[in-house]
């Protein structure tokens, strides 16, 4: 696992971006972003041609589509998600705005682990497994030093803690 030092990722943002990663993690804001982001960053990367999200303008944060297949439905579900890089692999926190229950994301990821990721208008398939301690830990650290709010979500979330994957490219 690659451990950054120096500055943190959300230190070195602008005062925009980071009063933007800030205020998601006010309770009223992260409800409403929770239900109005993910249509939004469906829309602009669609007319971007899947090169941006409404998030990763927003808020200089990298942000992917995800499309894992449903469940209980079997139907192909898009969302956009977080991420962190770690070498070829990116790695995902289900924190799901500090919800009650983990995104639906991560129950299909767990029920079928094949899935496809767009990043920078490609598109390419995945397969993911979800980390354990150490190594969560590890990614949990670096990945609130990009996005604090993941700390607010959790200080606010009945869950003990927020799942971690790691998805891997399929060759």
């Amino acid at each position: 696992m690659t451990v950054s030092t120096g500055i943190s990722p959300y230190a070195k943002a602008n005062p925009f971006f980071r009063a933007m990663r800030q205020m998601a993690g006010y309770r009223p804001v992260s409800w409403v972003y929770a239900r109005t982001l993910p249509a939004t960053d469906r829309f602009v990367s669609r007319i971007t041609g899947r090169h941006m999200t409404f998030v990763s303008l927003a808020t200089g944060l990298q942000a992917m589509l995800l499309t894992t297949t449903g469940a209980r439905t079997g139907a192909q579900r898009t969302q956009p998600v977080l991420y962190l890089r770690e070498g070829d692999d990116l790695v995902v926190i289900a924190s799901n705005w500090g919800q009650e229950r983990n995104p639906s994301w991560y129950y299909n990821l767990k029920a079928d682990p094949r899935a496809k990721v767009t990043l920078s208008g490609s598109t390419y398939d995945v397969t993911a497994r979800e980390v354990t301690h150490p190594e969560r830990d590890q990614y949990w650290q670096q990945g609130c030093r990009m996005y604090p709010a993941w700390n607010v979500y959790k200080a606010r979330s009945p869950r003990p803690e927020f799942p971690i994957m790691i998805l891997s490219r399929r060759r």
